[in-house]
């Protein structure tokens, strides 16, 4: 029944919820008592973000949940399926897993650990200015830095020690995608 429409749901459902700026990232389902009732999980975000406060909010999870329900309610009568549907933001901490993850992120301060040194360093943070491509898909990002490691880049060029080896820290650095561990929306509180 609709275990066997999911994929088909899932893929009809998508351009109705693009029209409104936001994106489907995850996609889960299960079925409990017995295999009578299904429960929908949906992860969404926005397309293109003007802010790290530019979030998903309540009443965009209302709004996705009822395009949902109106596809599923399109297929199937009310009597003949019980399900649930639960829609959920991005969420700041989450790991970016797609290049749509920074396409959505470009303009914001992401942080970033890598897998192996770059510069000395295995963490930066900055303003994420562009993707670069080549020709298997997107390949490095390019950060303008405010932040090496632990310190400031500001901490870094005042601080320096009389006869302290030079340490380089750029005001923007590309980092490879294969180097990169996590990368997350930097939280400033």
């Amino acid at each position: 029944m609709l275990k066997d429409n999911i994929k088909e749901i899932f893929e009809d459902i998508q351009p109705a919820i693009r029209e409104t700026g936001i994106r489907l990232v995850e996609f889960n389902h299960a079925s409990i008592n017995h295999g009578r009732t299904f429960v929908l999980k949906f992860v969404i975000d926005r397309i293109k973000k003007t802010g790290a406060k530019d979030g998903i909010t309540h009443s965009d999870c209302v709004r996705i949940t009822k395009i949902i329900e109106e596809e599923i309610s399109r297929r199937f009568n009310d009597d003949e399926l019980d399900y649930t549907i639960e829609v959920a933001s991005f969420g700041l901490g989450r790991a970016f897993e797609t290049t749509e993850d920074y396409e959505a992120n470009i303009g914001i301060e992401l942080e970033v650990k890598l897998n192996k040194k770059l510069n000395d360093f295995f963490k930066f943070s900055g303003i994420l200015k562009e993707i670069r491509y080549g020709q298997n898909g997107a390949e490095a990002i390019n950060l303008e830095l405010s932040w090496a490691g632990d310190k400031k880049i500001a901490e870094y060029l005042k601080k320096k020690k009389k006869n302290a080896p030079t340490v380089e820290v750029p005001s923007c650095i590309t980092i490879p995608l294969s180097f990169i561990a996590k990368t997350s929306i930097k939280i400033n509180f």
